[in-house]
């Protein structure tokens, strides 16, 4: 975490299971009291933490693109028309996060109804919002942990 001189803006890096993030938040009012230094480190309870980041929005969005955009007639390209987004929520170890994961969908300019998109990620509790991760909160407990009610678990395929 990095604080401005002036105390009214941070920067931290984190690390969410895709690469670093840079998150920029301006701290307004002065209504935040910084924990004094101890040694030159700056020690933080959970609840301050927490407090400091209230309002950030932690989606992680993951695009999912059609294998081809190519027209199904081979006029060429399609051109993008649109997309659908689908939400889930996910844990991170004392976090809840929400994935967005966007299919644009493309069509071609010269053929009337060609229209492709990626296939939507299949939802863990059909028309619900939660993921396998916060299904199963204890990830080493996962494969012994019963799920809702009418769903089975998937079988890896090998």
């Amino acid at each position: 975490m990095f604080r401005a001189k002036r105390s009214d803006r941070i920067k931290v890096l984190i690390w969410d299971r895709t690469g670093m993030v840079l998150v920029h938040k301006r701290l307004e009012g002065g209504g935040f009291v910084w924990p004094q230094l101890r040694d030159g480190v700056m020690r933080m309870s959970p609840a301050q933490f927490s407090a400091l980041f209230e309002g950030i929005d932690w989606r992680l969005v993951r695009p999912e693109e059609p294998r081809s955009t190519l027209c199904p007639c081979g006029c060429g390209e399609m051109t993008r028309i649109g997309e659908d987004a689908s939400e889930g929520l996910d844990i991170v170890p004392a976090q809840l996060r929400v994935l967005v994961t966007r299919r644009p969908r493309y069509a071609c300019r010269r053929c009337p109804g060609a229209v492709v998109q990626a296939h939507a990620p299949e939802h863990v509790v059909p028309g619900g919002l939660p993921t396998e991760a916060l299904i199963c909160a204890r990830p080493r407990r996962c494969a012994r942990a019963p799920l809702p009610r009418g769903l089975s678990r998937a079988v890896p395929a090998m």
